[in-house]
């Protein structure tokens, strides 16, 4: 019997933020279990894991004429939902939240365009369910929450017996992440707690911006900005570290978490 095959869709592909890990999870252990996969953007800034087929797609087109004929398609992005209207076969949106008031709008405009091509949605988490409700009329919904790998990652801690309480952020530092405003509120911290190291760990638009405003404060000895770290690295951290943080004021279900 034939494979069935699945096409993920992004417009642009990073591999390294919240919907790219999810991408890349999902395409390596749907292949372990027999599907053909393959990960269709229109640019790439990294190469998809291995063994997984890198699709360019192009716009305004119809996405099985990008030479992978998928059975499934898979969106993970409000706006490529439009390319349902080129689609013959299933179309699946993946709905990991919005960022701004414009995502909300075109989560709107294309959900009643799109109503009746859109064959499921998977919402990381009941609120994201509850933000589609009054959008999608009647497009079955259905919870799935982001995974962890347990093996990897654990809720082991560290015994702290030191007087420093350690902050951790962790995510792309996007404008929409708000580390700015962490960085703005270590001073009231360090009145209360004078011990208080916060690290922040990421890259992104922001890095050179949130670099200069540490050294701006003079709080270099009490924030480290540690860039990107590999996971094999990371679960070490997340145990040395007392409180997660996050200034974020909209989520659906962050990775970190």
């Amino acid at each position: 019997m034939a494979k069935v095959s699945v096409l993920m869709i992004i417009s642009k592909y990073f591999g390294t933020d919240g919907h790219g890990i999810v991408i890349n999870n999902l395409c390596i252990n749907l292949q372990k279990i027999g599907y053909d996969v393959a990960i269709g953007a229109f640019s790439f800034v990294n190469e998809p894991p291995e063994n997984i087929k890198k699709i360019y797609l192009k716009k305004f087109r119809n996405i099985n004429s990008s030479g992978f004929k998928a059975d499934i398609i898979h969106s993970h992005q409000t706006h490529m939902n439009y390319y349902s209207l080129f689609s013959s076969v299933p179309f699946l949106f993946h709905y990991h939240g919005t960022a701004s008031t414009m995502q909300e709008k075109n989560l709107k405009i294309s959900s009643y365009i799109c109503r009746n091509k859109i064959n499921k949605i998977v919402a990381v988490s009941n609120s994201a369910k509850n933000a589609l409700i009054d959008k999608v009329g009647k497009i079955p919904i259905d919870v799935i929450y982001n995974g962890v790998d347990s093996n990897l990652f654990s809720d082991e801690k560290k015994n702290n017996s030191s007087n420093n309480i350690k902050l951790l952020f962790v995510g792309n530092l996007f404008r929409h992440k708000n580390v700015v405003e962490l960085i703005d509120a270590m001073p009231l911290i360090l009145k209360k707690y004078p011990f208080t190291i916060l690290e922040i760990v990421g890259d992104g638009e922001q890095f050179n911006i949130i670099k200069n405003k540490i050294k701006e404060k003079n709080l270099t000895s009490n924030i480290k900005l540690l860039g990107k770290i590999p996971n094999l690295k990371l679960n070490q951290i997340y145990i040395s570290s007392d409180i997660y943080i996050s200034a974020s004021t909209k989520e659906a279900f962050p990775i970190p978490l």
